[in-house]
């Protein structure tokens, strides 16, 4: 009985016969997973024996010594005088069947002609809990493993924090864990319900009272809560030069304002948040002052937990969930079409037949979504169509309209893209887009395009000396890799159109080889000869 199983016990047998008693008991499988006080019954006397099946078994003892094999079974000696029946024995810490009885402290030693062993004393340890990770909002149910945990919950506070140097409990960095429950008859499982709280590293106490007495046992450092983590910050383009305003969502942010801090990392530096309001465990608002030095380009980091509060954990500097920057400013762009301006008067059905078809290829073309495409002006000659890209401020990874800028000037010299190939922009006949746009977008992905920069087909087609066969050497090679290479040549900061490019390149590479350098009648030396 008592829903567990495996118990097993032999037995000896003094003056065999009708006077015979049990004289020791010896327990071979104390058994498992008992949740109530068993009965135990005899199953078998062995051979020669004639008790009945199950018969229930009478134990005596001397007034002075209480034998026992296992220490889950007990009685005392003042409980019954020698040869008094008995029909059950109680397990410990009680005085009558399923009623929780009184806790007492006790020493133990063993006893023979040599003399008394050493006594073995009441132990009270934590040997195992779990979960120690706990969530930073409270109400996880912990399992606290004990040895001599007591039978009372009323006499057990459970603690997550840390002590005094002298090894006290320090009250003041210390929460309860509530709802203590003794979950089995032995008080060797605990529960609790943790408090909300955060930190890296706390101690788990226990401790006992009852009257006089006081037990504490401690598992060093053992419980943690789990570290804060970002999800999505919003919005991920603020303006630059204004102060910005960053809400944060996320998950272990705690519920104690003086428990979190934040800032944006930059190239630059760290800017924290001027001030960081908590607004619960899974938001905060970051509001971050301007700066010259320290733009609002970067990532959003929180660092949740204090000294006092069991050591600080960072969210990852890293992921695009955290970061933000500054929005891009829009980028102006003229294209020039072989169309009569007479064919699309302002305000007709032509007109803007034509500007949807316009926006439609660009759009395609660059990979933009048509809203960020805004026509300004359309002027004659043939047709000039002036507008601008938007920045998209929703996204940390859209194109930047300088990007889209950058694209735009590089396919409108290759006649097989899809600028090119495009209902209304295959008739592109010119670009411009200002170098500072190429520019900013080069900065921005690290590439070479730029309009101030040497490009490679000049660097790689250096004349070694100004003789005819170097300079002609240099100029096939110059016009090779400008007329077939990936970079465009530009004249006055703009990317010159694909039917221009033979001409340009010529040009350019004549003047690199030194065909345009100016001769100084003798100003060869004679070691040139």
């Amino acid at each position: 009985t008592g829903g567990g199983t495996g118990f097993s016990a032999t037995f000896t047998v003094a003056n065999a016969g009708p006077s015979g008693y049990i004289d020791s008991i010896t327990i071979t499988d104390p058994g498992h997973s008992f949740i109530s006080i068993p009965d135990i019954s005899i199953a078998t006397g062995g051979t020669g024996c004639t008790l009945a099946t199950f018969q229930s078994f009478l134990a005596t003892t001397s007034s002075n010594v209480v034998q026992t094999e296992r220490g889950a079974l007990g009685t005392t000696a003042a409980t019954h005088s020698v040869s008094t029946s008995v029909s059950k024995i109680t397990w410990p810490l009680r005085d009558s069947v399923n009623v929780p009885g009184t806790q007492y402290y006790f020493r133990m030693a063993a006893y023979n002609d040599a003399g008394l062993s050493n006594y073995l004393y009441f132990t009270h340890a934590i040997t195992q809990v779990n979960p120690t990770i706990l969530s930073t909002f409270g109400g996880d149910t912990i399992e606290i493993t004990m040895e001599g945990g007591g039978v009372s919950s009323a006499n057990t506070t459970v603690y997550i924090g840390h002590r005094h140097i002298n090894g006290t409990i320090d009250y003041n960095r210390s929460k309860l864990c509530g709802s203590v429950v003794v979950s089995d008859v032995a008080g060797t499982r605990i529960t609790c319900v943790t408090p909300p709280w955060v930190g890296q590293r706390h101690d788990l106490i226990v401790l006992y009272q009852s009257g006089i007495i006081e037990k504490m046992s401690v598992a060093d450092g053992v419980m943690s809560f789990y570290r804060p983590e970002i999800v999505s910050v919003n919005p991920v383009q603020v303006v630059a030069g204004q102060v910005a305003s960053i809400t944060i969502a996320g998950l272990n942010f705690g519920t104690n304002q003086s428990d979190v801090v934040g800032a944006i990392r930059t190239t630059t530096g760290e800017k924290p948040c001027e001030p960081l309001v908590l607004l619960s465990d899974t938001s905060a608002i970051c509001n971050l002052s301007v700066n010259a030095l320290i733009p609002h380009t970067g990532t959003i980091v929180l660092g949740v937990g204090t000294s006092w509060s069991g050591g600080q954990q960072n969210t990852s500097a890293s992921g695009l969930q955290s970061q933000i920057k500054e929005i891009d400013p829009p980028a102006e762009i003229e294209l020039t079409l072989a169309i009569d301006i007479a064919t699309i008067p302002e305000a007709s059905p032509e007109r803007i037949a034509f500007e949807e078809s316009f926006i439609s290829d660009v759009s395609s073309a660059v990979g933009v979504p048509a809203w960020r495409i805004q026509i300004t002006e359309i002027l004659a000659g043939s047709i000039i169509v002036v507008f601008v890209i938007l920045p998209d401020a929703s996204s940390i990874i859209a194109t930047t309209p300088q990007a889209a800028a950058a694209i735009i000037a590089e396919q409108a010299a290759q006649p097989t893209s899809a600028l090119l190939t495009g209902s209304t922009t295959g008739s592109v006949t010119g670009v411009s887009v200002p170098a500072s746009v190429l520019e900013a977008a080069a900065a921005a992905t690290g590439t070479t395009i730029t309009t101030t920069t040497t490009p490679d087909y000049l660097k790689l087609s250096e004349p070694k000396e100004y003789t005819l066969a170097d300079m002609e050497q240099c100029l096939y090679t110059c016009r090779l890799l400008c007329e077939t290479g990936n970079e465009v040549p530009a004249v006055d900061g703009f990317p010159v159109l694909a039917d221009e490019r033979p001409q340009v390149c010529s040009s350019q590479c004549m003047t690199h080889c030194g065909y345009g350098r100016p001769f100084t009648p003798n100003s060869l030396s004679l070691a040139a000869f």
